[in-house]
């Protein structure tokens, strides 16, 4: 392996799931490496390093999870036995190899499990003992899907914006009474958005992703701080951390990241000292707040210290990040793992990997978020919308990828393999998604409706195909189908506010309005009102495009063309006004040049005086541009 310790991190998180997975499945590497004849000689590898990890964990007085063998609780076998109970494993189409132990395990203590499956009677043969549909009978069954369930959109906007149509009809100003499938989390932004217009909103029970708040953007800000010290940039980026300034009790955050904004836009600073020295002597009251943050860059900073440090500042973030408790105790969890692991090993001394390992930690988790008031429907999983009750369902992204999942060969496990292994491989989960999107068929086929909507790109503008699981359809109707789902689409342009339906945007206790522009800025003295400034066509063209907008730029000075927060260049008005100095310094100084003055000697005083004037302005090392 290379010396990047990234790298290593990646390999090590590609081998963790390959082994959770394996896992999961019951499979072990002996059993692979029989598998395979013998032939592929990675498993014999693999079992030694599994021999070392387990040696490894136990030098550090950890327990490697999956060697853990799983079980019924005694205590619930206990309460079965005595009240003559059973286990009941309902609808379930897929039984993961360490759950099926457990049933086998409770079996075998006298607790009766039972197994249901929801199918016709005469389909029993169609699945195996578990309940899982068999390959060879679902794999390339034809699923009944008309052509007028499925529905086309050019993007994930016009997908959410469809999806809205189809509620707002089944729902006649009620609430809804439709469950809505998202295959492909990536339309999650999108329908959001959309549903958030028509005043319900949408909530995901799965929660939102760790990797998007702002503990992780500052972990990542605190990287490059870590990779990059002794430059300017990463201290931009430290400043503008509300969650950091805040446990810091640095209190004029705004006023501090203003100064540096203006430093940034006037000096272009490249190194951290020319930045602070410019800030003294500039803006002297934002100067201890950037001290404190440096300071606490430095702390953390210190080898073999990360998770302590992180660990003695936690009390300060948890009381400033609010009621999501959920998110603080993930991270505590994942800081006092890193701690625990720098006061048994040396291996991760360096701050840089240390933040790497927790960072690779965190990454997956997602915080549960508490439903909003104005949230109607869920955005449920693929293996979530079965088990719901309401009578009309939208299914979105059922996307070649998505739904059956994956279909790329594994590097460590591919298909062939799994196959001889009888493990979940793409034919099992065709088998099984198969079996799924015919049941959902079914149980609306009565009442009710089922409604599949396609988009044709995801939120990059990346094409997606369409799953192959609509195209199980007969010889006769694939032409038609295949020309319903390829068929050429123009992005229509969106509907009009009253067009949409089910439109209700007023707030239960009405807007909120200030009589006065005073109210938004105590102290503002407004030139139109006080010294009848006239209102010029281009002031007039900027007020009636947004009034909003308008009074923030004027009496907020919040002007988004004043700053660009990644200027790394001079500007052609600095450029101007630099040449222009320049030779207003040589005619001064040179007033009166009885003698004349040949080019060489011109360029080499012109010259001297831009230096001079160049490197007072952006410091003794500027930036290349």
């Amino acid at each position: 392996m290379p010396e990047d310790f990234s790298s290593m991190v990646e390999m090590a998180g590609s081998l963790q799931n390959l082994r959770h997975a394996m896992a999961n499945q019951g499979v072990s590497c002996i059993m692979a490496h029989h598998a395979s004849s013998g032939r592929d000689e990675r498993w014999t590898d693999m079992e030694r390093l599994e021999e070392q990890c387990t040696q490894q964990l136990e030098s550090w007085k950890l327990e490697n999870r999956t060697a853990m063998k799983a079980e019924a609780p005694p205590r619930l076998l206990n309460s079965l036995r005595e009240t003559g109970g059973n286990i009941i494993l309902a609808c379930a189409a897929e039984v993961p190899a360490p759950l099926r132990h457990a049933l086998r395990h409770a079996e075998s203590n006298g607790v009766p499990v039972q197994i249901w499956i929801h199918a016709p009677e005469e389909e029993a043969a169609t699945f195996d003992c578990w309940g899982c549909p068999l390959p060879e009978e679902w794999s390339r069954r034809p699923i009944q899907i008309r052509d007028g369930q499925i529905r086309m959109a050019a993007n994930p906007a016009r997908l959410a914006e469809e999806t809205c149509r189809i509620i707002a009809r089944t729902a006649e100003g009620e609430a809804p009474d439709t469950a809505l499938g998202v295959c492909d989390p990536d339309m999650n932004v999108a329908l959001d958005a959309a549903l958030r217009q028509y005043g319900w909103g949408l909530h995901n029970p799965e929660g939102k992703p760790f990797a998007g708040s702002g503990v992780m953007d500052l972990l990542r800000n605190l990287r490059r701080a870590l990779e990059e010290k002794g430059t300017a940039r990463p201290v931009y980026f430290l400043a503008r951390s509300t969650l950091l300034c805040a446990s810091l009790g640095i209190r004029n955050q705004q006023s501090c990241c203003a100064a540096l904004d203006k430093i940034q836009q006037k000096y272009l600073p490249e190194t951290e000292e020319y930045l602070l020295s410019r800030l003294k002597e500039a803006y002297p009251g934002a100067f201890p707040a950037i001290q404190a943050i440096l300071e606490w860059r430095n702390r953390m900073a210190e080898p073999g210290m990360l998770g302590e440090r992180l660990m003695e500042w936690f009390p300060a973030l948890a009381t400033i990040y609010g009621p999501e408790t959920e998110a603080m105790e993930m991270f505590h969890s994942c800081l006092s793992g890193l701690m625990r692991l720098q006061q048994r090993s040396t291996e991760f001394s360096s701050p840089g990997a240390a933040l790497l390992l927790l960072m690779k930690c965190l990454q997956p988790l997602r915080v549960k978020n508490r439903r909003k008031a104005h949230a109607a429907l869920d955005s449920l999983g693929w293996m979530e919308v079965h088990f719901r009750p309401e009578k009309h369902l939208i299914l979105t992204g059922l996307n070649e990828g998505t739904v059956p999942e994956g279909g790329v060969s594994d590097q460590f496990m591919p298909e062939e393999l799994r196959e001889i292994l009888g493990i979940d491989s793409f034919n099992r989960k065709k088998a099984r998604d198969s079996f799924l999107l015919t049941a959902l068929l079914h149980s609306r086929e009565r009442e009710g409706s089922l409604t599949i909507l396609l988009s044709r790109t995801n939120s990059r503008n990346d094409p997606l195909t369409p799953s192959s699981l609509l195209m199980r359809c007969t010889e006769a109707e694939l032409p038609r189908r295949v020309e319903l789902l390829f068929q050429e689409i123009s992005d229509a342009p969106a509907p009009l506010p009253y067009q949409r339906g089910n439109w209700h945007l007023q707030p239960a206790e009405g807007w909120k309005t200030a009589a006065d522009i005073g109210a938004m800025a105590p102290g503002y003295k407004n030139p139109w009102k006080e010294r009848g400034l006239p209102f010029s066509p281009s002031v007039l063209k900027r007020f009636l495009a947004c009034p909003m907008r308008f009074w923030m730029r004027e009496a907020l000075h919040m002007n988004e063309e004043e700053f660009l927060t990644d200027k790394e260049d001079m500007a052609v008005n600095e450029l101007g006004t630099m040449l222009h100095d320049v030779l207003e310094c040589f005619c001064r100084e040179h007033a009166v040049l009885k003698d004349g003055m040949n080019a060489a000697s011109l360029q080499d005083a012109i010259t001297e005086i831009l230096e001079h004037t160049f490197r007072k302005q952006y410091g003794p090392s500027p930036l290349m541009p």
